[in-house]
């Protein structure tokens, strides 16, 4: 609809009288007849293109006047915040190009730098780990210095030896099992008891080879050794209760096993004490048997021995043959066993038994001569020892008797410290008392024969034994004496 028309249409349906009614459905009629009759020429805009607005394409943008597409702000939503900066899943900060790192808590930052003067590439190892800086570093070797021979290398202080370098040289200081070659050798050398090996005790026998020695300690503590794999050998020590020393002959010898029986011409064993002492007993029985013989031993031409009793209570002769000379019986009394009868068989006059009484006193010794037939062709020649009573290691008071019928010879002294005894040493014959020697200086390291004029008292009784009381006149301080009394019989 034109301009006119549209104002025809107006003139003809609305009047100015106000006589006719207009409906709202013929109002807004008009008005669409009106608005689509006006052009933009009508309303002063004849020089604007013709295009829809509505439409992006038609819409001219520049530098800052711009649409924004879908993508782009998917682009900037995706974006991180400022306020996520160095923040928890948030994003890593710069400082003075330095990148910022956080500890876990948040509440340090530390940095990642670089003074490189080029571009630089470094490439993170493809596993979990924890990096090491410089000081690290400098405490781990340099494998250039890694050494694969002990020998060659082994003036050095810089280089170090592999595994296998040290196994190999290991191994070379000795022989395999089966390997054949210059025998190898261990020297252990050490100082102040360092230098030592040790052999832990082990239950069972070690195992041998043929052409070898096996040494070990088995479970007492014993070594035991086997050669070329025969029967093992034990030198056992175990029941040692205190230090021992073994000394082998400055010769070549064969070392013999103990035996109990001594055999003539046998050059292999050694005797045992108690084999040596029944060898002299049963030699010593031709002339104090443990019975009687049927007749004389002869030891050499000229000379017969007779077995007598062991008990000492009665020597049996035997039948004498026609030897003429003397016959030698010794006899020596045994703690107070002093009465000895002499018999003879009937074929031999002696006109009845003799008795012979030695004196009561130990070690006294009686030589019986029989040079006939008669009793009265034995002679009997007594032997009376002198007593000695030894005292040792005296550090303390003490005592000693003197057996009645006995006197005091001497005394000697030994003082085998570096301590003199205070004041000397008294003797009485009561506890303290100083009747027999009033005070003997005894100096360090003293060897003193006590001055006969300072023995008081030297005769005690002849019915009973006297006890003498020894002690420091002062004080022991801490000497230890070595002390000597020779006793003489006075009848």
């Amino acid at each position: 609809m034109s301009k006119t028309t549209a104002q025809e249409y107006v003139n003809n349906n609305i009047t100015t009288n106000g006589t006719q009614s207009i409906t709202g459905a013929v109002m807004n009629s008009a008005l669409t007849q009106v608005i689509d009759a006006i052009t933009k020429e009508d309303v002063g805009l004849g020089n604007v293109p013709n295009v829809d607005a509505t439409v992006a394409a038609n819409i001219t943008q520049d530098a800052t006047h711009r649409f924004v597409t879908d993508s782009e702000k998917s682009d900037w939503n995706s974006k991180q915040s400022v306020g996520e900066k160095d923040a928890s899943n948030g994003y890593v900060g710069l400082t003075l190009f330095k990148i910022n790192i956080k500890n876990v808590l948040g509440t340090i930052t530390s940095f990642f730098t670089n003074s490189n003067t080029a571009q630089r590439t470094y490439t993170f190892q493809d596993r979990n780990g924890t990096i090491a800086d410089d000081t690290d570093l400098a405490a781990k070797e340099d494998v250039a210095n890694k050494s694969t021979n002990v020998d060659t290398d082994k003036a050095s202080n810089t280089k170090y030896p592999s595994v296998k370098a040290v196994y190999d040289w290991a191994v070379a200081l000795f022989l395999q099992t089966g390997e054949t070659g210059a025998l190898k050798s261990l020297t252990i050398t050490g100082t102040n008891g360092d230098g030592h090996i040790h052999l832990k005790h082990q239950a069972s026998d070690a195992t041998s080879t043929a052409s070898s020695t096996t040494v070990f300690a088995d479970s007492n503590g014993d070594l035991k050794y086997k050669i070329d794999g025969n029967y093992y050998t034990t030198l056992k020590t175990s029941l040692n209760t205190a230090n021992r020393v073994y000394t082998y002959p400055d010769e070549a010898v064969t070392l013999a096993g103990i035996t109990q029986t001594i055999t003539n011409g046998d050059t292999t064993k050694a005797p045992s004490g108690d084999a040596v002492y029944d060898a002299l007993s049963n030699k010593q029985d031709k002339l104090i048997g443990q019975a009687f013989t049927t007749g004389p031993v002869t030891e050499a031409a000229g000379t017969t021995i007779y077995r007598i009793d062991t008990s000492l209570s009665a020597i049996n002769y035997q039948t004498l043959n026609t030897n003429t000379t003397a016959r030698y019986v010794t006899i020596q009394n045994i703690s107070g066993l002093n009465l000895i009868s002499i018999s003879s068989p009937s074929a031999l006059t002696f006109n009845g038994a003799a008795t012979v009484t030695l004196p009561a006193i130990d070690g006294a010794i009686a030589t019986l001569i029989f040079d006939g037939t008669a009793a009265t062709d034995i002679k009997v020649i007594f032997s009376i020892p002198t007593n000695v009573v030894k005292l040792l290691s005296v550090a303390t008071a003490t005592t000693f008797d003197i057996p009645a019928g006995y006197m005091i010879e001497n005394i000697a002294i030994e003082n085998t410290t570096a301590n003199a005894v205070t004041g000397g040493i008294k003797w009485g014959t009561t506890l303290g008392g100083v009747d027999v020697i009033a005070a003997q200086t005894v100096g360090s390291n003293a060897l003193l024969v006590v001055d006969v004029v300072d023995i008081l008292l030297k005769i005690f009784s002849t019915s009973s034994t006297q006890t003498i009381y020894i002690d420091a006149v002062t004080a022991w301080n801490a000497a230890s004496l070595n002390i000597s009394i020779s006793l003489k019989k006075l009848l």
